[in-house]
């Protein structure tokens, strides 16, 4: 996430969370600096990352809030939305109105 200039990427979220006011939070990261925007999510997904040693559990990865994923990259990212869709039973086909 480039959005964190002078801030840090939770600061931001919440940030864009008041403007756009969106049903769902979900956040990827896979880096320490992403950990309190993951904990702040509804859903927040541990992307691997087998170039860096693995994020230590998380305070609402037990609540079973925040997943991790088994793939690395955009393997990883794709599971990850699809999965956070199912979890959220949010319809990927789009409406039109």
């Amino acid at each position: 996430m480039t959005l964190s200039l002078g801030h840090d990427k939770v600061d931001q979220m919440r940030g864009i969370i008041a403007v756009y006011k969106p049903r769902h939070v979900i956040a990827l990261g896979d880096a320490p600096n992403d950990i309190a925007m993951l904990e702040a999510a509804d859903i927040g997904i541990v992307i691997a990352n087998p170039a860096h040693p693995p994020l230590p559990p998380l305070k609402t990865e037990g609540a079973g809030r925040i997943v991790r994923t088994q793939d690395a990259g955009p393997a990883g990212w794709n599971w990850a939305i699809h999965s956070a869709i199912d979890r959220l039973e949010v319809s990927r086909t789009p409406t039109h109105g």
